[in-house]
């Protein structure tokens, strides 16, 4: 079994003995003008220990010290190198366009907690069930009452919960774009691109990805700093850098094969 780190621009690169899963070697498996980084494994899966996941990490990091890398999930296990290029081959031109977007960058990790929900929720465009009044007369034309009865039963139920869900997760959603668009006029100097993604459930904090240039990293901190100060509602933690794992559009391989 293969158990593959990430995508190298490159069809080869020098092997790095001794430091992959299993002390295995490093080695290119070449895929035409890119290569796939891989390591040999003794089974189908690897267990996702601390020790198993930061030596996935220190390969990519080993890695973009001469070359961009696209890095590939944790656990991503493929049966031999012929069966990997089959995977990587009709992927060619996204895989060399991931490439050339993270090229001399890297990723910076986000974690932004409002402390009093300061951002407002604009309109959606979509509908917005935000009172026990608006649930009801949805679901009496989703279920046929007539507006003088109340809806009852496990179905209304039912459908008062998944509409309260639904308008939640709306307004999560909404939330982190706004969050979003405020980062990329704080920090358009030194960013390249955001994701950020809302918060699981209530108590939970946004979460965004950045995209910078290495060599911009200080200065990214910088404006990160003036963004607390001219917004001290937020709790803002930061982490990395990182390979760029979320700005990988193709998806080459999906966990253990």
């Amino acid at each position: 079994m293969l158990y593959v780190y990430g995508i190298v621009d490159s069809h080869r690169f020098e092997t790095l003995p001794g430091e992959g899963h299993e002390a295995g070697d490093v080695v290119s498996v070449s895929c035409g003008t890119f290569a796939a980084a891989v390591s040999g494994l003794s089974s189908r899966i690897i267990a996702a220990m601390p020790h198993n996941v930061w030596r996935h990490e220190r390969v990519l990091e080993r890695l973009m010290q001469d070359h961009t890398v696209l890095p590939l999930r944790f656990g991503t296990i493929c049966p031999n190198a012929d069966t990997l290029r089959e995977f990587l081959g009709p992927l060619t031109n996204d895989l060399l366009n991931d490439l050339e977007r993270v090229r001399g960058k890297v990723e910076l990790a986000l974690r932004i907690v409002d402390g009093n929900r300061s951002i407002p929720l604009r309109a959606t465009g979509l509908r917005v069930l935000t009172t026990d009044h608006q649930v009801a007369t949805a679901l009496h034309s989703l279920i046929g009452t007539s507006n003088d009865d109340e809806p009852t039963g496990r179905g209304a139920a039912y459908l008062r919960a998944r509409m309260r869900h639904h308008h939640n997760e709306i307004a999560r959603e909404d939330s982190a774009k706004q969050l979003g668009q405020l980062l990329r006029q704080k920090l358009d100097a030194v960013l390249k691109d955001i994701v950020c993604a809302p918060p699981a459930d209530a108590s939970a904090g946004y979460r965004a990805s950045c995209l910078v240039e290495r060599d911009l990293v200080p200065a990214f901190a910088d404006a990160l700093e003036r963004f607390r100060v001219d917004h001290p509602q937020f709790e803002v933690t930061c982490t990395g850098p990182w390979p760029p794992y979320s700005f990988v559009a193709a998806a080459p391989l999906s966990g253990a094969q």
